[in-house]
């Protein structure tokens, strides 16, 4: 019995980036050692046909686990998180298009607009988990982070894979519900409920990925801001709690632990590759010093228990008996993702001429221009079912319950500057022609092909077929899954 999620990011991406990786070039072949075949894209067709029974409920919003062999039990939970639901746009997208079977792509899809569809009305936010059969929300309160994170990742970067404008008009609306109801000062960090009312100022450690979709987005101002408050609680602790209470200013009890997390070096990637600042090559040096300093253990790296207790204080307590300090300071784990994201994006920052370094530019260069966002989303408010008076209605919102037309252009305008500083920074930091150049991305006349990664930190390619297939797909699906108004 498996994540149907997890499987998805790790299992189905990783088989797909591999492949991908042979079919463009990233990873040499030795031909007299092993001439590969295509058999990983058919292992990731296999993987995923065994998940998609998962999809098959009420509202397409997948059951959270399923057995590979068996398929779903019958007294399988009910419920799911919203990342779990929301982050499976990429790969079965890319799977559908390279196989030609759209049922990926559209079970995918389907979940990721019945997300939408059931946003919260006041906030234009959504819950962290949801009923799949009844799209109530079974837990409606806000928190940018854990169970929401890859789930705007992942509609942004599906707007880039795939040119969909729904996915972009989707991400913006969530975007500013978010901003307008959970950002206090510099973080991300107040829960609140469904109808906007606070509930506690508490700063998640995977919110710190939030800061690399504003820099993909252009708004450099908050992405830096942001950054500049995670390296500050960086340094007071010399890693990062799972949780922090912003009115205490002190870890959250029980969330005290520092499990060498990637979110914070990936920020730092993505905002030294936009701006080219250097104080993000500083701040990342001194991330992976403390590492160094703070995580290494005889057989790797350790999550530490409590950032609060010092390795002096452990050390004396225990009368000084490395093992016994070891033992009271770690826990005895080292999670996948410290090797596949967190080592990676900081060793992206100090490789200067890295091919893959056209990934961190990816979204600026998609060609997506700020004042188009307005009619977009404009379009996309007549489309949630109040027609064209209702779109230009000064009450009329963003699907409904969200920031009016009105509010995006201004925000628009706000911070179109930074954005054209983007756009520049990115377009200097693409990947040098010929870098990891492929017969697509030749045929196409882009010359070297530019890569995503999915939430794991695994590459697949932007190329003009994903394009192609998903307005092939839009234009058949778009009747059948209509986006409704918020509810």
């Amino acid at each position: 019995e498996v994540s149907v999620f997890e499987t998805v990011i790790r299992g189905v991406g990783g088989l797909l980036g591999a492949h991908f990786a042979y079919e463009h070039g990233l990873v040499t072949v030795d031909p007299g050692v092993h001439d590969y075949d295509g058999c990983l894209l058919a292992r990731a067709a296999e993987l995923a046909d065994r998940l998609l029974p998962a999809f098959d409920t009420k509202t397409g919003i997948p059951f959270g686990t399923i057995n590979l062999k068996r398929g779903v039990k019958k007294d399988e939970v009910q419920a799911t998180s919203t990342a779990c639901a929301g982050t499976l746009l990429l790969e079965f997208t890319v799977l559908s298009a390279v196989t030609g079977d759209p049922a990926y792509e559209r079970a995918a899809r389907k979940s990721a607009v019945e997300l939408f569809k059931h946003r919260h009305v006041r906030t234009s936010t959504v819950g962290s988990h949801i009923n799949i059969t009844t799209g109530e929300w079974t837990m409606p309160e806000v928190l940018l982070g854990v169970s929401v994170d890859s789930y705007l990742e992942y509609l942004l970067k599906a707007f880039v894979l795939t040119g969909d404008e729904l996915y972009e008009g989707m991400f913006e609306t969530l975007r500013i519900g978010f901003r307008d109801n959970v950002m206090r000062g510099p973080s991300y960090g107040i829960e609140v409920k469904h109808d906007g009312t606070s509930l506690r100022p508490l700063h998640n450690s995977l919110a710190n990925f939030y800061s690399t979709l504003l820099t993909m987005s252009g708004q450099l101002v908050e992405a830096e801001a942001m950054v500049r408050f995670q390296h500050a609680l960086f340094s007071r602790f010399g890693a990062l709690p799972e949780g922090f209470e912003l009115f205490q200013s002190s870890p959250v009890p029980g969330q005290t632990s520092a499990p060498l997390r990637p979110e914070h070096a990936e920020s730092l990637y993505y905002l030294y590759r936009a701006t080219g600042d250097g104080r993000y090559v500083e701040m990342a040096f001194e991330y992976a010093t403390a590492l160094e300093a703070q995580h290494r253990v005889k057989c790797g790296y350790a999550s530490i228990k409590d950032v609060s207790v010092s390795y002096t204080a452990a050390a004396l307590g225990k009368g000084g008996d490395p093992d016994a300090v070891a033992r009271a300071r770690f826990d005895d784990r080292m999670d996948s993702y410290f090797l596949a994201e967190t080592l990676k994006y900081l060793f992206l920052v100090f490789d200067e001429h890295n091919a893959l370094h056209g990934a961190a530019a990816f979204y600026a260069e998609s060609t997506r221009d700020r004042d188009g966002i307005v009619e977009r989303v404009r379009a996309l408010n007549e489309w949630a079912g109040g027609g064209a008076a209702a779109a230009d209605d000064a009450e009329g919102t963003c699907g409904g319950g969200g920031p009016t037309v009105d509010e995006v252009r201004a925000r628009v305008a706000e911070d179109a500057a930074n954005f054209e500083d983007a756009m520049r920074s990115a377009q200097a930091a693409r990947m040098r022609p010929g870098a990891a150049s492929s017969s697509s991305s030749a045929a196409a006349g882009g010359g070297a092909l530019p890569w995503i990664f999915n939430t794991e930190g695994h590459l697949l390619p932007v190329t003009p077929e994903w394009s192609a297939y998903s307005r092939h797909a839009r234009r058949r699906d778009d009747d059948r899954y209509p986006l409704g108004p918020a509810r």
